[in-house]
């Protein structure tokens, strides 16, 4: 059964609807019965009002298919009545598909004026069929809250209230919060209800504790007395007013759907004083605390109670029974509860909450609330980068610049980013600087780039980059690195020293049988870690490549680092011609960048 409340002048009506099958008048008599549907939907359902606004809904329908659909193609939604009767267009139209449809009504959608139901339709195109499925809207925001409430309690007795609890309706037009009586919606308030809370938004149980609360004018300020000193149930945290529509004997009354919430402060209980509070959290692991919670009360306050009881808390709301208990001691304001390691944090938990306790009662009233350190949310992350790729675009030596290609983590749930530093080894404890070269975000489990500028300057001691995972609880304690000697791509090295004895004996005076024979050495360079191999030319001078077809001018391109020589015998008729001009052969390094900047040479003028 839904209900659907809605003013008619200034009377309050409660209107109980059962979903129905109405036969809707009104029709094209010209449209051919036959081509109208023969069946519509079985049923309409709405989830409850997400809404609190008075005139508009937020909830999902869904529609139960009819038990045939082959004479129709959709569905068409409209705003209407119980009669059937439509109020503007179809806001919807849902294709067939055999299986319950759903629609979601948007926060913020508004029920047109005149509408208080939802109707559905089968429809082949512009013929429907002459029935439709109604169900009644029930508009959460239809009936307002009060529009304030307050209490004081005179009672001295621990653990119990006698209050009076009042509804200032002369302040209602100052709130303006969802859900707040108006000017416009006052009238259809008829009275009040009290119930006790178990927070500031649910009833502890469905039993009213104060019923005869009839309203007043809007000039009023009116109260209800709860009586002799009352005990408050084990869970009571507040004190919830309802409005509501009809009679205090009526079991069918409706109540607003938010509560003016009041929260219980016994004054029978001492006060107490926190002074200070802190906690610092040095478990890492996820949804796991340890440390000392520490907190202080006003000197002297500490003997009018015994105890504190600490609980998890959601707000003002306690998670779960008390975790532990701190005695207090005559002369000692300062406590600490000590929680073990791995501790475990209820989902719904974001700080503790501490009660005091005085002869076995824990105090009603707000308590004290400290947040649980941000190491609770999250952990540092398990698990280091993946496989990293570098290629150096500086030439210079001792300066790195380039794209850094880095692979996510194995699990990259707890990293938001990859931070560079530099290092002296290839653990993250021996980095150089806490400053870090850079930091780049992660991409869901795809590959990042970082990017290290032109003309970086590589510090001193520095002979590693290590790569690490990080997000805002810290860094882990797994990295990738990269060797910075193997990655530092400037020009390489000339090699060292060459031999050459020329074996041939056409001589150089004669340019058409100038011929060298016999095996050119050459000694490594003083630093090879730059050098992938070496290349051999012919010179027109000490350091000059012979100008001529530059296939011509390479003796030798790729000569292995571990052979380091060239045999000009190895050619046809056991000797190599020397092309016009040249007069020296020059030996030059070789990496990705090019030649080394100089060459070893040697001069080939002297005849054999």
């Amino acid at each position: 059964m839904s209900k659907t409340i809605f003013k008619k002048g200034a009377v309050a009506l409660v209107v109980t609807s059962f979903l129905t099958i109405t036969a809707c008048g009104g029709s094209d008599s010209s449209t051919p019965v036959a081509a109208a549907p023969s069946f519509g939907a079985m049923s309409i359902v709405m989830t409850a009002d997400g809404d609190n606004d008075s005139g508009q809904v937020s909830s999902t329908l869904t529609i139960s298919p009819a038990s045939s659909e082959d004479s129709f193609t959709k569905y068409n939604l409209y705003w209407g009545n119980d009669d059937c009767d439509k109020v503007g267009d179809a806001f919807t139209s849902l294709d067939k598909t055999g299986e319950n449809l759903e629609y979601v009504l948007d926060e913020d959608t508004v029920m047109p004026q005149g509408s208080t139901h939802i109707m559905v339709f089968s429809s082949n195109g512009d013929t429907e069929m002459k029935e439709c499925i109604t169900m009644a809207v029930t508009d959460a925001g239809g009936l307002p809250k009060p529009p304030a409430a307050t209490f004081t309690d005179p009672s001295t007795d621990v653990g119990t209230i006698n209050t009076t609890v009042a509804v200032n309706e002369l302040t209602y037009t100052e709130f303006t919060d969802d859900g707040d009586a108006t000017d416009d919606n006052f009238d259809i308030i008829d009275g009040y209800v009290v119930y006790w809370g178990s927070n500031a938004t649910t009833k502890l149980n469905s039993t009213a504790l104060k019923e005869d609360f009839v309203k007043g004018t809007s000039a009023d300020s009116i109260s209800v007395d709860l009586g002799a000193p009352v005990a408050v149930p084990t869970g009571a945290t507040h004190l919830l007013v309802y409005s509501y529509v009809g009679t205090v004997a009526d079991a069918d009354r409706v109540e607003s759907t938010m509560a003016r919430a009041v929260r219980i402060a016994d004054a029978g209980f001492p006060t107490v004083t926190i002074a200070s509070v802190s906690f610092n959290d040095v478990d890492y692991d996820k949804g796991q605390i340890q440390g000392d919670l520490e907190f202080s009360v006003t000197s002297g306050e500490e003997d009018d109670f015994n105890s504190f009881n600490i609980y998890f808390g959601d707000g003002e709301d306690k998670v779960g029974a008390a975790i532990g208990e701190v005695a207090t001691v005559s002369g000692t304001n300062e406590y600490t509860f000590s929680f073990s390691e791995n501790t475990q944090v209820p989902e719904l938990a974001d700080n503790f909450l501490l009660f005091p306790v005085k002869d076995s009662v824990e105090r009603i009233g707000a308590p004290v609330e400290e947040d649980i350190v941000d190491n609770v949310a999250g952990s540092i992350p398990g698990d280091g980068p993946g496989a990293v790729t570098f290629f150096d675009g500086d030439v210079t030596a001792d300066e790195l610049s380039g794209t850094v290609t880095i692979a996510p983590a194995t699990d990259e749930t707890d990293v938001d980013e990859y931070v560079l530093y530099w290092a002296t080894d290839n653990e993250i404890e021996n980095k150089l600087y806490e400053t870090p070269i850079t930091r780049v975000a992660t991409n869901s489990e795809e590959d990042v780039t970082a990017t290290i500028p032109l003309n970086t300057v590589v510090p001193a001691a520095a002979t590693h980059i290590v790569i690490v995972s990080s997000n805002a609880v810290g860094e882990s304690t797994s990295e990738t690195d990269i060797v910075i000697a193997n990655v530092d791509n400037a020009l390489p090295a000339a090699p060292g020293l060459i031999t050459l004895v020329d074996n041939d004996t056409d001589g150089v005076t004669s340019a058409a049988n100038d011929k060298l024979e016999n095996e050119l050495t050459f000694a490594a360079a003083s630093e090879e870690v730059n050098i992938t191999h070496y290349a051999i030319y012919w010179g027109d001078g000490a350091n000059s490549i012979l100008q001529i077809d530059s296939a011509d001018a390479v003796i030798a391109a790729n000569v292995s680092k571990t052979d380091l020589s060239f045999n000009f015998a190895d050619n046809v008729d056991n000797e190599t011609d020397i092309p016009t001009g040249a007069t020296h052969v020059l030996v030059v390094g070789v990496n990705a960048h090019g030649n080394s900047a100089t060459a070893s040479f040697i001069a080939i003028d002297q005849p054999n």
